[in-house]
């Protein structure tokens, strides 16, 4: 593989000196392993938008699970959300959305059903989290995968009592929109069973976060098309773009010609093949590796104009003279 340090970044000023926004994924990239945001990501963020840049999250988690792991570090931000199903300004307002049909959904839940007993099914529908699940297949994996330390207990009680149980007969009658149909198992073998009958669903896109789900949403939803949308809504090109990345459904996001496309270095080797850099992994706080990379790029630029002698607006460079 190409040597993809961030030694890299720091020596393209003029890449460097294009970007205005820096997008990231949250889990495995922006959070740690206990779904926090370090003091020094915090900083870097903070540092970002000093320099006037804009921050943004890209994330596959819906916007009220996301908004609360922000808030605890007192942190708000517009939102790329579901894996681009929805896209939100930093005050929480809607920005565009792209659902799946409630019979879409029906299909989905249909084509894995022979399997149902061993999955966990989440249905994102409105501000509503649907569970089709074995209450102990739901208990364990969540204490096993999604919020497994022991600090977490009262966390994961709330928001598992938050989430509605609901049988495949009765999807049907929700009337709500269906933005993204989440399935999840600790069996792996079983993850890379399923994709076969599920990409037999017609207009759907799926991605995963981890090699234990897979991430269905309308095929008009991605991370990629999500940070595309973004980025015109806000007026930037994607060569003014930096995104940070670590899993497959930050692949069509990182593919995109962005300024700069970081894997982090927890990444699939498939991500970090695609990335134009390699920073340190979400332990080693890599974001905040880049975002300094990048700071410190841009202000060898700006010092450097800063020394050249011109005569009004014109810069001169006489320092070969």
């Amino acid at each position: 593989m190409t040597e993809k340090n961030l030694e890299l970044m720091k020596k393209d000023r003029d890449r460097c000196s294009r970007i205005r926004l820096v997008v990231t994924d949250l889990d495995g990239t922006f959070l740690n392993k206990k779904s926090d945001i370090s003091p020094r990501n915090l900083r870097a963020v903070q540092a970002l938008r000093d320099a006037g840049l804009e921050f943004a999250v890209c994330t596959g988690r819906r916007y009220e699970d996301a908004i609360r792991v922000l808030e605890k570090g007192r942190l708000c931000c517009a939102m790329v959300a579901m894996n681009g199903a929805a896209l939100y300004d930093i005050h929480g307002n809607t920005l565009r959305q792209h659902s799946l049909t409630g019979s879409q959904a029906a299909e989905i839940v249909r084509r894995i059903m022979p399997w149902r007993d061993k999955l966990l099914i989440q249905i994102i529908a409105g501000d509503k989290v649907y569970v089709m699940s074995r209450e102990e297949v739901l208990q364990k994996f969540f204490s096993a995968y999604v919020m497994p330390e022991e600090g977490q207990k009262e966390e994961r009680e709330a928001l598992l009592a938050s989430y509605v149980r609901v049988t495949e007969k009765e999807l049907p009658s929700i009337e709500e929109t269906f933005y993204k149909v989440e399935i999840m198992s600790e069996d792996e073998e079983l993850i890379c069973r399923i994709r076969e009958p599920l990409g037999q669903v017609k207009g759907i896109s799926i991605g995963a976060s981890f090699a234990t789900n897979w991430e269905i949403t309308s095929e008009k939803a991605s991370k990629g098309a999500g940070l595309t949308d973004f980025a015109e809504l806000h007026g930037y090109g994607l060569c003014q773009v930096m995104a940070m990345g670590d899993g497959d459904n930050d692949r069509t996001m990182l593919s995109l010609p962005l300024g700069w496309s970081v894997s982090m270095g927890n990444g699939t080797e498939y991500i970090k093949g695609l990335a134009h850099v390699i920073t340190g992994t979400n332990e080693e706080d890599g974001f905040a590796q880049a975002v300094e990379a990048l700071l410190e790029c841009r202000r060898a630029l700006a010092s450097d104009k800063a020394g050249w002698p011109g005569t009004g607006p014109f810069l001169v460079d006489n320092r070969g003279k």
